[in-house]
């Protein structure tokens, strides 16, 4: 491995909108299922029947910060970057779906991108994955949201983790076998005898990759303390998915690390990011220090011009002021009526000089 191949640059990618799809004219009318793989980490969603889901975006949301638009959502790839607004990210998941006013946001993304034009209701069956054991609290919530809320003709519900053991399980049902589904906030274990799920002896750890991430950049963040604040969870996260995999023989592997040749060859070296900081020369210095010179005069000039022009008007108020005295004090001898009327004018109450 080449030096340049053993450097890893971020890429943190920011996801771009889900677009809209116009195909439903091929699907309008009939009674092809809707398949929504609602994981934990993504949400997947498609027709049945086609070899890729059309829609694959984070299974999150989060809600405005602006007044004007308090209530208004985005979900999944709209969002853009998670890493800015992770505080305000919020996920129907707690190991099961229990937040389901999030979750109805999530179907309305999948059912509006999807391009289904029946108005007010999904005129579609929709196949739906959940978590092996689940409460029947949870699934009587999910069956009540598609029903009442979208008036979904008929659900059926399935464990991703079977399903994709079926499809690859040639022929299907022929051996018994043990399932590890390592999903985002748990894990389970599956055991499956002669193509039935065994579920008294499933197994939930509280363990998944979201907990792997977590640890990941903690470790990175003691071991860099430095870097703590660019380390996120985010770019943990782009780590695990470029480099993390499954040990199949883990004392081999531990054997691998401990040989120091086998150990260089391994090693990958992560660089982050940075905005270099500009080197002024000396004549780019004194130029800039000579404009900051002149900006300092001209802001002093300004400052004496507005002083030497208050000071002009000042005075020139005095002038009037003065002359109106004046004119005041000559119709003391010469018009006496006059003389009173005017003093409140000028602001005096009388003439007597105290």
């Amino acid at each position: 491995m080449s030096e340049s191949e053993r450097c890893y640059r971020f890429e943190d990618c920011c996801s771009s909108p889900d677009p809209f799809f116009e195909d439903y004219d091929e699907y309008e009318g009939s009674e092809v299922p809707v398949v929504i793989d609602n994981g934990g980490y993504q949400c997947k969603a498609g027709w049945a029947g086609e070899s890729q889901p059309k829609l694959i975006f984070r299974n999150v949301t989060a809600k405005s910060k602006k007044k004007r638009e308090f209530d208004a959502s985005t979900v999944g790839s709209d969002i853009g970057n998670l890493e800015t607004v992770r505080w305000a990210l919020r996920s129907q998941f707690d190991n099961v779906v229990t937040h389901f006013e999030t979750q109805e946001l999530v179907f309305d993304h999948v059912f509006s991108r999807s391009g289904i034009a029946t108005e007010n209701f999904v005129d579609h069956p929709v196949v739906l994955t959940e978590p092996v054991c689940i409460p029947d609290y949870c699934r009587g919530m999910m069956s009540e949201l598609l029903f009442e809320c979208y008036g979904v003709p008929s659900v059926a519900y399935g464990i991703d983790a079977l399903f994709g053991l079926h499809f690859n399980q040639k022929p299907p049902n022929s051996v018994d076998s043990l399932v590890v589904s390592c999903g985002y906030q748990t894990t389970h274990i599956l055991p499956v005898l002669k193509g039935r799920l065994d579920a008294s002896q499933c197994k939930r750890i509280n363990v998944g990759g979201s907990h792997i991430a977590w640890f990941l950049q903690r470790l990175l963040q003691l071991k860099h303390p430095a870097h703590q604040q660019v380390v996120t969870l985010s770019r943990a996260e782009e780590l695990i998915h470029r480099y993390a995999y499954m040990a199949l023989d883990f004392a081999e592997e531990l054997n691998k690390w401990q040989n120091p040749n086998q150990m260089i060859d391994r090693i990958i070296k992560m660089q982050l990011p940075y905005t270099p900081i500009p080197v002024l020369d000396r004549e780019a210095a004194a130029l800039k220090e000579e404009r900051e010179k002149e900006k300092k005069a001209r802001q002093g000039q300004r400052l004496q011009e507005m002083a030497a022009r208050k000071r002009h008007e000042k005075l020139e108020e005095n002038e009037r002021q003065l002359e109106g005295w004046l004119s005041l004090l000559a119709l003391r001898n010469s018009d006496p009526d006059q003389f009173e009327r005017l003093l409140s004018h000028f602001g005096f109450d009388s003439a007597d000089v105290r």
